[in-house]
This record gives structure tokens, C-alpha cells and sequence, in this order.
């Protein structure tokens, strides 16, 4: 079965046992996101990142190396992506989007629901952005993986 996150590369046993835990607790010690903090912090992460091994992403214009993060959607009359112009927050891979809701902050961690599509399939999971740096982003998912982030230039 192929993966539905593109380039996203395995972790190692640990990390991903951690990574259940802070997901199984996430209710317990987070904060509810009652006044949308999750949400707007993650505002502050809209745009493009590309994969951190892929130097050359943010030119990837068929977007296999990079990711969308944010409100965005397709401009059919620019065949570009807009930022901003939607209400739903969303990742977008290259075959493959998530919605995201229920947010919750656990120190620098933005963990949330995310109901994702592509490829004829649809499924939820959950998502989680460790926030490293201004420009660097962990991004991982309940079902397995992660993906190191960098911003690319606005």
C-alpha cells in the first residue's frame, strides 16, 4: 500500500512511541483550543515549506517536494495556489490534503484533527507541527511518519 503523506520517511521506534504518548495525553495536559490559539498559531505558519533533504523545493511548481500549510486554495485563473482566501486550514501534499479542526497547544506543539483525502480514498488521523524554529517545522502524523519543514521564501 502506498503512502498516503508523500515523502514522508519512517521514524524510528522511539520517536513514534513518544509521539502516541504526547497524542494519547494531548486531552489531557493541552489546552483547548476554546479562544482558536492553535489555530492561530498556526496562521503563522501559512505558505509553502518545502522537505528539508529536497534544497530545490520551494521551485518544485508540481509541488512533490513541498507543502502547503495554511488557508489556501487553487487560483483556476492564475493556475497558482492563494494563501489566505479560504476559512478551512489544510496541508496539501502532492496527492493528498487534510482539513484541520479540534486544535490544541501542548508547549510548541499545535497538535489536530485532520479528516484528509486523495487518491479516491478519504480518512482521519492526527496531525502535529513541533515547532522548531521561525522557519523550521516538524511535521508528524498519529498513522506514522514525519516530515522535517522549512519555510520557503514568501
Amino acid at each position: 500500500m502506498r503512502d498516503r503523506y508523500e515523502r514522508r520517511p519512517p521514524g524510528s521506534a522511539g520517536r513514534a512511541a513518544g509521539l502516541a504518548l504526547l497524542m494519547a495525553l494531548a486531552p489531557t495536559i493541552g489546552t483547548a483550543d476554546v479562544a482558536g490559539e492553535a489555530l492561530l498559531k498556526l496562521s503563522g505558519l501559512e505558505g509553502w515549506w518545502r522537505f528539508a533533504e529536497q534544497k530545490d523545493g520551494c521551485a518544485d511548481e508540481d509541488n512533490q517536494a513541498r507543502v502547503a500549510v495554511g488557508r489556501w486554495s487553487w487560483d483556476e485563473s492564475t493556475d497558482d495556489m492563494v494563501f489566505g482566501k479560504v476559512a478551512e486550514q489544510q496541508i496539501g501534499f502532492y496527492e493528498s490534503s487534510c482539513e484541520l479542526s479540534h486544535g490544541q497547544t501542548v508547549g510548541a506543539t499545535l497538535i489536530f484533527d485532520a479528516a484528509c483525502s486523495g487518491e479516491g480514498e478519504t480518512w482521519t488521523d492526527r496531525a502535529v507541527f513541533e515547532l522548531n524554529a521561525p522557519d523550521r517545522v516538524t511535521l508528524s502524523f498519529a498513522s506514522g511518519g514525519k516530515h522535517d519543514l522549512v519555510r520557503c521564501p514568501r
